[in-house]
């Protein structure tokens, strides 16, 4: 087994103390290998040593370096007091340190800050945590040991990033790592950090450290290699642009490099090479929550749900080359793409018309002018000549993606996932689909990003939630929230629904939050406190405002609950107008103009939504749904006989008791 922590994971005193105790529970259970990131920002500190360096500001470099000392001191030193551990990690602090101290005057001499310096520089981070975890680690179990991933992890550098020898670093590992299991050993190792062929120190890049766990995991062709990160796993969608965003139990290795291309915070697409190739799991767990069983990448996706998740990149430029010159012309694609690798541009997206008048590319906004540039450098004959008309940049532009496997040969998904940008008004820029159908991707104006987000992902059900809003909160609607609260845990767990009360609302105050009322909120409405006397109670807005507000928020299956004795025929039409579901116990506005309930019924047929009026007579027995569908399933109804009115029922049953009529009535 290998495990990987992270910098959060090796972020304080407390997270360490949380890793070593994963590490020497899963050392009780198997054979663990385990490798560190640096403590969290050392890696940034260190890279902003060096620029501070470069720039000449000793003072500023010698301040820093002691605070890096410190920080390591205090957090390592309070794990242990054992005097013989204290004395070694002074004496190996001042070594490392006065090493990073030497470095460190070299480029502040001599003004250089080369690659190959940064990569030396920086792998003090990882050679650092792994060594003192190591040591702290073996003062409770004498099996822990260090070893240096530099000697048996080979890369060579290239423009395109370090590239691993796998061969040579699988003989290495067999040679000088190997021996170490057999031997019961228990290695803990840095991340991060390599050799190239000629043995100079170097890194692989930002990410190495799962990079790193993957390749070792891959090389002892381990059971699984488990990624402890600060989330109990890849989630549906970012948490903090849909609070509802979910675990995902399983996905596949290519479902998870497309959800990091895309921008979700999982592993990157390289730390899967190694894994894909020798057939190896990677868990993505929780170092806060080490009990969860996060979320299994592989080379099996579940088939539910189809669509895994929902992402979002911004910080994005889309650029438009389009003209009557570009028609049947061959090589116009092969320019842009060959100028814009010349350059070491990303293009992050491509989207062409069939007429080939027009190709849209996205990328990120930091490169859209150098791209800009090249472009009409590479283009000046045919810009003069207007056979292209222009090279079109705009900025403040983000993608959003839908990912899954299932996505493959499974009819209507593209039409969901525009219907729902649609929904809410979101303008698409531009459409891009690879042929495997694994992600479909539209280019979005940045401002409109979240909310893209928060409709796609609930349309695709992710979000299992139904929003309610409610008008009135007399006895009637008193009596549902209570209800609500009551069966709230049967209902999610029967139906697999979350039931949120966005807000209540009555003829003159009003409650609303986006996030949903609070339990103490509802408990407080269901007890009959008045909505003007609860803390978040204030003026109700007009109807226009309360339904932008609603859907403000994004979030789609909105019930608009009447449990009024208003004429409210106006809201309801309104209200399905603008694709909200509507529940009434409240008759009136389908017993007063025949036009109206046409209307309503129209609207509700052509926007696919729920209209249900169930309770709107016959006390509360279900008839309507009943005669519904024995006229569905082929009977004829001849007559209705009964006193379908509760209150005529209520008003016979007191006479009946021998009740006084006008008390009867002043009770009904």
């Amino acid at each position: 087994m290998v495990l990987k922590f992270g910098g959060t994971s090796m972020g304080t005193r407390d997270s360490i103390s949380r890793v070593m105790e994963i590490i020497r529970t899963q050392a009780r259970l198997s054979e663990v290998l385990t490798v560190v990131s640096a403590m969290a920002g050392v890696t940034d500190r260190l890279l902003g040593l060096g620029q501070e360096a470069l720039l000449g500001k000793a003072r500023g470099v010698e301040t820093e370096i002691q605070s890096l000392r410190a920080l390591h001191e205090e957090t390592f030193g309070s794990l242990t007091s054992s005097p013989s551990y204290q004395n070694w990690m002074r004496g190996f602090l001042d070594k490392q340190f006065q090493e990073i101290r030497e470095i460190s005057h070299g480029i502040l001499l001599l003004r250089e800050f080369s690659r190959r310096i940064q990569d030396k520089l920086l792998s003090y981070g990882e050679m650092l945590s792994s060594t003192l975890l190591a040591r702290t680690l073996q003062t409770i179990d004498d099996r822990f040991c260090h070893s240096d991933a530099r000697d048996w992890t080979v890369a060579e550098g290239t423009r395109e990033g370090p590239v691993v020898d796998f061969s040579e670093t699988e003989r290495r590992i067999e040679r000088l790592l190997l021996p170490l299991l057999k031997r019961r050993f228990l290695p803990v190792v840095p991340g991060f950090v390599c050799r190239t062929p000629d043995g100079h120190a170097s890194t692989l890049g930002r990410n190495g450290s799962d990079y790193s766990a993957s390749i070792v995991g891959a090389a002892l062709r381990a059971r699984e290699v488990w990624i402890y990160t600060d989330v109990d796993g890849i989630m549906t969608a970012d948490p903090n642009l849909v609070a509802e965003a979910g675990i995902l139990p399983q996905i596949s290795y290519q479902e998870a490099a497309e959800m990091s291309y895309f921008g979700a915070k999982v592993v990157h697409p390289k730390t899967m090479i190694p894994a894909v190739i020798h057939h190896i799991p990677i868990r993505i767990k929780n170092t806060f929550n080490p009990t969860a069983p996060g979320t299994l990448i592989t080379d099996r996706s579940l088939r539910r749900p189809v669509v895994k998740t929902v992402t979002a990149v911004r910080d994005l430029a889309l650029l438009n080359i389009q003209g009557n010159g570009m028609i049947g012309i061959p090589g116009v694609s092969s320019r842009i793409f060959a100028v814009l690798g010349r350059e070491g541009i990303n293009i992050m997206m491509i989207s062409q018309s069939s007429s080939e008048h027009s190709i849209c590319l996205v990328l990120k906004a930091a490169d859209a002018r150098r791209a800009v540039y090249a472009i009409r450098d590479e283009f000046r004959l045919e810009l003069e000549r207007k056979l292209i008309e222009e090279v079109i940049c705009t900025s403040k532009v983000a993608s959003v993606s839908i990912i899954g496997a299932g996505m493959r040969g499974t009819p209507g998904i593209s039409g969901k996932f525009f219907d729902a940008l649609g929904r809410y008004r979101i303008n698409v820029l531009a459409i891009a689909q690879g042929s495997s159908e694994l992600n479909i991707s539209a280019a979005i104006l940045e401002k409109d990003y979240k909310h893209a987000v928060q409709a796609i992902h609930t349309a695709f059900g992710l979000t299992r939630d139904l929003h309610v809003f409610l008008f009135g909160c007399g006895n009637i609607g008193r009596m549902l929230l209570r209800q609500i609260q009551e069966s709230k845990k049967q209902i999610a767990r029967s139906l697999q629904v979350n039931l949120k009360i966005l807000g209540v609302a009555n003829s003159r105050h009003w409650l609303f939050s986006p996030a949903g009322l609070s339990g103490a909120e509802l408990e407080s409405l269901a007890s009959g406190t008045p909505l003007e006397q609860l803390e978040s109670g204030c003026e109700r807005p007009t109807n226009d405002e309360v339904f932008k507000q609603i859907a403000a928020t994004y979030k789609s299956d909105i019930v608009l609950v009447d449990a009024t004795g208003a004429d409210l025929t106006a809201l309801h039409i309104e209200g399905l107008r603008r694709g909200f579901h509507v529940v009434t116990a409240n008759k009136k506005p389908l017993t007063s103009k025949f036009r109206d309930y046409e209307a309503i019924q129209a609207l509700r047929r052509r926007k696919g939504l729920n209209y249900h009026y169930e309770a709107t007579f016959g006390a509360g027995l279900p008839l309507l749904y009943t005669l519904q569908d024995l006229i569905n399933t082929g009977d004829k109804i001849l007559r209705i006989q009964g006193c379908l009115s509760g209150t005529l029922g209520f008003l016979c049953n007191r006479l009946d008791e021998a009740v006084p009529f006008s008390r009867a009535v002043a009770e009904a």
